[in-house]
């Protein structure tokens, strides 16, 4: 039964030696048919135009890590924290971010450094710098090939954490109730002393 079916289908698909008739109508329009009519006349085909594409290029290999292709030039820029930012001080970790251009080609790493010491990282275009204390920072970022060589280095961004206001307790004065803040707020009773 399969091999009947294979067969079937063989002859459908292969090209069939059927003739075109093609019929003017009474209003002018032209049909095309592959079947004889009345008023039918046979039109020969001729072969059919064909097409040949030649072969594309030969793409070329693309270059090893370790190759230093002199017309490949990073760009590194940071992009986050911002030059001049001055961030909220809180308990999460500051992220950094970094942007190169054209991209970042198999091999190559960015390394982070954080107030002249480096930050631990994947190599990739983020990373966690920590919990940062109070104060001002820098942050310097740069890329390396496979072998440690620098390919390109960032303008090094300053920016600060703002030191976190503390609340302190004040003495009420006599006749003047209690301190208002004291047990309505739990994140503030880690500031009042």
């Amino acid at each position: 039964m399969k091999r009947l079916t294979i067969v079937l289908l063989a002859l459908l698909l292969s090209p069939a030696q059927a003739e075109t008739y093609r019929i003017v109508h009474p209003d002018g329009s032209v049909e095309y048919t592959d079947a004889p009519r009345e008023g039918a006349e046979p039109v020969e085909i001729g072969e059919l135009n064909t097409y040949s594409a030649p072969p594309p290029p030969a793409l070329s290999p693309i270059a090893s890590p370790e190759e230093d292709d002199p017309t490949v030039k990073p760009n590194i820029r940071i992009v986050a924290p911002a030059d001049g930012a001055e961030l909220e001080w809180s308990s999460e970790s500051v992220v950094a971010k970094a942007m190169v251009r054209p991209r970042m080609l198999p091999g190559w790493r960015i390394i982070f450094t954080l107030d002249g010491a480096r930050v631990k990282g994947d190599g990739g275009a983020v990373v966690e710098l920590g919990e940062l204390g109070p104060g001002e920072h820098t942050l310097e970022a740069r890329v390396l090939n496979s072998t440690g060589r620098r390919l390109a280095r960032a303008e090094s961004v300053r920016f600060s954490i703002k030191q976190p206001t503390r609340v302190r307790e004040r003495k009420p004065l006599p006749g003047q109730p209690d301190n208002p803040i004291r047990g309505q707020h739990p994140k503030m009773q880690q500031y009042i002393r």
